[in-house]
């Protein structure tokens, strides 16, 4: 659908560009943060300011250009900047003093290799780093690994504003980056100049689609071949590259004589690689099932991406790229990485699928910083042990078949406490049992203690009734007789399909902590006070950073208990709580009713509770954004207040109840014993938020909710089993819906009058199931298809009326 569908063609929005006022905010934010800005940058500052033209990449660009507080230097960016009213060139001057400002000739040429990726393009910011890495662009000094350098380099680029944050992890981590498009054009410009040498043009890093090979425009000249240091074959044909963007700028492009190369053939094994003698980088994204024998000559080979492709077996003489830095091997049916793998002692980022095994001898790699998996063999060469003498891993490990790991000596062997940069661990046991013979699990685990550094852990399938005193305290020894030292570090939790457990860790007074996630603890009974830790007058604030709980299925569990307060001292318990969630938790039918939280989504289905406590709804009602209720039979209240006013003589209406002014997703099914006021209740409070509604199973209710006809801002409505035999008129006024959904309405016999319906005029798409006395045939006399024809698309059991595809219409 085009935008002139969905807006009026004739009409001109104008987008209007920054005062300079908001101009001058962007860049005193670059430059001097919250600090005061002495008077005499301030009147340069405002001066640079004007010549911004309101533009946010120039007044982001040059603050980054400002951020050195000299006045010497200010003055100059004025002095050599263009005046406003050159035009669209001032923004290209500034980028290419921005550009010229990278006081490293290194930064200089990471930026410029950027301009390989096409326009839009987002670069994953491991792999570029990895990249610049092969390319020799990244140097290691006294203190910082090339790694860290290209960290660095990722840093000052976006500081300047020559990269933008694309994508980041839920830790506020960059994980993708993307360029302007003004600035991927400054990034064309340096790399054709830097690449030009006495006339001529020596391309170094292209892109290419996996079609290149049947299209004689997108071939590799042989001329060009033996000075390419990057070769990226990407998957999708709109990733490719336009040669004559790269080539002399003395002639057109078909001035170049094109090698055999390839094949007409079109395929990559038909690429004959050994004349691509200076690659560094090559990654392949391609239906290849086959290393071609050619890539063997690659001697010079840094980086080796075959991730995407559907190769089985990896040749032996894959140990022979002795210089290689990077392997990506993420091979679905890669069943076995070859014995000559630990010949590669230069290797440093090892990812590999979780089913592929490794050789024997891993632990002879100890430049190795990444590998993703680490599954636990039982022959020597392959146990746990090999892990010990690699205490350069960083990032992610995930170590699998610990049923294999005999013991807590055996465990230890690993130096996990040693890894001080390993931020995230996964522990994984069978999933189906011990093995045979084996000792208990709490052993293993408790050699397995991390380095107190860790962000996340996981643990998967551990068989154990208890945990190990570092996990239930937190807590780890600094070395094997050493002290012990809080993981207070740790930002994640999980615990998954632990099915012997019977208790749950200390956690509570874990400082960072923001997200637990407890999973298929089916043998858990209760969650006692202990998940709270000591809580005393020094103890003010428990689970202080808690913003993620999620607690599901544990088919045992009847208790979960309050907190515990020794002195009578006022605690604060999850104030920063957003989302809490609980299902398949049937049994469970008491929880800690005092949380000083903010929840922005709550989420209940098949719990036991009879009322929610109060403060896990009403105390939130500023905050709350998704309220999900689902199959809790027992669920009579959504407030435990109710009952003790009216068991005080007092009477509960609608208008006691907050207002819900962020609550923009309803879903209530399944939960027979809510009655139809309380639901009307929580609609009364968010009339002008909602936007979603989803109501099911009250066959009882033969009406809908009367607050439901205020939602001014609802665009999807579901009405699912209920008892009514009419919709209500007033069902016209809801003005912004789009969507309604009528399912199993069994008795439902008329819809509102035409006018009311054609009043819904942003209504595009109408679901009915399983209506039966709603008659919708066109020739019958008490047919309600005229209220309906004007509806773009329709859907009755099944089968589609209209001419308007549903996936189109929003």
């Amino acid at each position: 659908m085009t935008v002139t569908s969905i807006v009026n063609p004739l009409h001109t929005y104008e987008l209007k560009g920054l005062s300079e006022e908001e101009c001058w905010s962007i860049i005193k934010e670059k430059t001097f943060g919250k600090e005061d800005v002495p008077s005499e940058f301030e009147a340069i500052g405002t001066k640079i300011a004007i010549r911004c033209q309101g533009l946010p990449l120039a007044a982001n660009v040059v603050g980054g250009v400002l951020r050195i507080k000299s006045e010497e230097k200010w003055l100059s960016v004025e002095e050599k900047w263009l005046s406003a009213d050159e035009g669209g060139d001032n923004i290209r001057k500034i980028l290419r003093l921005s550009f010229d400002n990278l006081s490293l000739l290194l930064l200089k040429k990471c930026f410029a290799y950027c301009a390989m990726f096409p326009k839009g393009y987002q670069i994953i910011k491991q792999e570029l780093i990895e990249m610049w890495m092969a390319e020799g662009f990244l140097q290691a000094d006294g203190r910082d690994d090339m790694e860290s350098v290209g960290e660095k380099f990722i840093n000052l680029l976006l500081h300047n504003s020559l990269l933008q944050v694309s994508k980041r992890d839920i830790y506020g981590n960059v994980k993708k980056c993307g360029m302007h498009d003004l600035v991927h054009d400054l990034a064309c410009s340096v790399s054709s100049s830097s690449n030009s040498t006495g006339g001529s043009s020596r391309v170094r890093y292209i892109i290419l689609g996996d079609n290149y090979c049947g299209d004689e425009s997108n071939r590799i000249p042989k001329e060009m071949a033996k000075s390419l240091r990057t070769l990226l074959i990407a998957s999708k044909a709109d990733i490719s590259v336009n040669f004559s963007d790269l080539v002399t700028s003395k002639g057109d492009i078909s001035d170049i004589n094109f090698s055999d190369l390839v094949t007409s053939k079109g395929d990559i094994s038909d690429i004959n690689f050994s004349d691509l003698e200076s690659l560094h980088v090559l990654h392949l994204h391609s239906e290849v099932k086959k290393l071609p024998s050619s890539i063997r000559k690659l001697i010079h080979l840094r980086d080796f991406d075959i991730s995407k492709t559907s190769i089985e077996v990896l040749p032996d003489w894959i140990g022979e790229f002795l210089h290689l830095q990077t392997l990506r091997v993420e091979l679905r049916w890669l069943r076995k990485l070859p014995s000559t793998i630990k010949y590669l002692i230069n290797l440093r980022h090892l990812y590999i699928n979780e089913y592929t095994e490794l050789p024997m001898g891993i632990g002879r790699l100890t430049s190795l910083q990444t590998l993703t998996h680490f599954p636990v063999g039982d022959q020597n060469g392959c146990k746990i042990e090999e892990l010990g003498s690699l205490n350069n891993l960083k990032g992610e490990l995930r170590i699998l078949n610990l049923k294999t790991v005999h013991d807590k000596e055996e465990a230890w062997k690993a130096n996990l406490f040693k890894k001080s940069e390993l931020l995230k661990l996964r522990l994984e046991w069978d999933r189906y049992g011990r093995r045979e013979g084996g000792t208990y699990d709490e052993d293993v685990l408790e050699g397995l203690q991390p380095h107190s550094d860790l962000r996340e852990l996981e643990i998967y399938n551990y068989k154990g009734k208890r945990f190990p005193l570092w996990t239930e305290k937190m807590s780890v020894r600094d070395a094997p007789q050493g002290s012990w030292v809080l993981l207070n570090k740790l930002m994640s939790l999980t615990l998954w399909n632990c099915n012997e457990c019977e208790e749950i860790p200390m956690l509570g007074h874990l400082p960072n902590l923001k997200s637990l996630e407890l999973r298929w603890l089916i043998n858990l009974k209760c969650i006692n006070s202990s998940l709270y830790g000591t809580v005393n007058k020094d103890t003010r604030i428990v689970f202080p950073a808690l913003e993620r709980l999620e607690l599901y299925f544990m088919p045992k569990l009847a208790e979960w208990a309050e907190i515990e307060i020794s002195d009578g001292s006022e605690v604060k318990l999850f104030p920063r709580l957003q989302h809490l969630q609980i299902m398949w938790c049937k049994q469970l039918t008491s929880v800690p009713s005092h949380v000083s939280s903010c929840l922005e989504e709550l989420r209940i289905e098949e719990i036991g509770v009879e009322c929610l406590p109060a403060d896990w709804l009403l105390s939130n009602s500023e905050t709350l954004s998704k309220l999900y209720i689902e199959d809790c039979r027992n669920l009579r209240e959504i407030s435990d207040r109710w009952g003790e006013e009216e068991s005080e003589g007092r009477s509960f209406t609608i208008t006691s109840l907050p207002k819900f002014p962020r609550l923009a997703f309803v879903h209530i099914e399944g939960v027979p014993k809510l009655s139809l006021e309380t639901v009307d209740a929580i609609l009364q409070g968010c009339c002008h938020s909602l936007h979603k509604l989803y109501l099911k199973g009250m066959e009882s209710w033969e009406c809908m909710p009367e607050s439901v006809q205020h939602l001014t801002s609802l665009y999807e409505l579901s009405l699912e089993d209920f008892g009514m035999e009419e919709l209500p008129e007033w069902l016209g006024n809801l003005s912004s819906l789009k969507e309604l959904n009528l399912d199993n309405c069994k008795r439902l016999r008329r819809l509102p009058s035409m006018d009311a319906m054609r009043r819904l005029t942003t209504l595009k798409v109408l679901f009915i199931e399983d209506c039966p006395e709603l008659v919708i045939e066109s020739e019958a006399t008490d047919s309600e298809w005229p209220k309906l024809s004007h509806i773009p698309s329709i859907y009755i059991d099944g089968s589609k009326y209209g001419d308007v595809e549903y996936q189109y219409l929003f």
